[in-house]
């Protein structure tokens, strides 16, 4: 049974790597987009624009890539319903990344002949915000159970166009927005929300009274949108991770930007982990409606061989 889920454990770790590093390249890219207007707007895209790139450009192709992989060779049958049923959502998110990396590296040789960064020309900002909402509406479709066994088998806009794909949407990106916020800009230490403290105000409080009110309504989004998942989380095995995340981003509030950043870093990434930890666990042991993660599983020795791959490669 350990080897059957061995390799999943691997891509949720690799998922929470994936929204950790990318996507706060991507919170940075929507910082940009929430700058606003004016020479105090210009300041935060030109702040934001140097925490933007630090891990974009390895990590939305290294991440996925290696979670699909793994997906596609220890299950099978799972990666197949999942890619062909949100095949609309992840296209939307492929495109998103692209464009986003693309903005990057043109406003990076901007950079080169420029004192400001010229990041107001990119398109990375729209692509920032389109990016991870398509892959949180992914997700909470899995999520939701609306991605039934087989090739093209759930309808193609419904499973990710509902009430709870759209809040793990707007959750994605609102994680991701607190991400870029506080991890440390490319070649400057400081996290983006000190940084923006210095030079204008921020609205960094607010922001954070906004993310928990969106965590509560997802709550009640998924009590009344699917009740199995709602119960796993507040009565069922993803309760502690529920607790976890809850408290790391209460702790995260509480310290002082300059004093702990490296301890708030690390409390946004258990949060971040938290949520994807208590997902699973208030999903297990189906994979799929109607499919448990033993049914899903490839053979005895293909599993062996994911196993090590995955760990000869870490």
């Amino acid at each position: 049974m350990l080897l059957k889920s061995l390799p999943l454990i691997f891509v949720l770790i690799g998922l929470v790597f994936y929204m950790a590093l990318a996507g706060a390249d991507f919170g940075a890219g929507i910082w940009q987009a929430l700058a606003g207007g004016g020479e105090e707007g210009e300041r935060r895209r030109d702040i934001a624009h140097q925490r933007d790139g630090a891990g974009l450009g390895g990590q939305p192709r290294s991440g996925s890539s290696s979670c699909s992989t793994v997906m596609w060779t220890a299950y099978p049958v799972a990666l197949g319903s999942i890619a062909s049923t949100l095949a609309a959502a992840l296209l939307i998110a492929g495109v998103g990344i692209i464009v986003a990396r693309c903005g990057l590296r043109a406003a990076q040789r901007h950079d080169h002949g420029r004192a400001s960064s010229g990041a107001s020309t990119a398109p990375s900002p729209p692509a920032s915000v389109v990016a991870p909402f398509a892959l949180g509406a992914a997700i909470g479709g899995i999520a939701s159970g609306r991605v039934p066994v087989g090739n093209a088998a759930g309808h193609l806009i419904s499973s990710w166009v509902n009430a709870t794909s759209i809040l793990t949407g707007a959750l994605a990106v609102v994680f991701s927005a607190y991400l870029g916020a506080i991890y440390p800009q490319r070649g400057l230490g400081a996290p983006l929300r000190v940084r923006a403290d210095r030079v204008v105000p921020h609205p960094c409080a607010r922001h954070r009274r906004r993310r928990g009110a969106l965590a509560i309504a997802g709550l009640v989004v998924l009590h009344e949108d699917e009740h199995r998942l709602y119960h796993g989380l507040v009565a069922g095995d993803g309760l502690p991770a529920l607790i976890v995340s809850v408290l790391a981003g209460a702790g995260r509030s509480r310290w002082s930007p300059l004093a702990a950043m490296r301890p708030a870093r690390y409390s946004a990434a258990l949060a971040v982990a938290a949520v994807v930890a208590g997902w699973a666990l208030a999903q297990q042991p189906q994979i799929l409606p109607g499919l448990t993660v033993s049914q899903a599983a490839a053979s005895h020795a293909t599993l062996v061989a994911v196993v090590i791959a995955v760990l000869a490669g870490a």
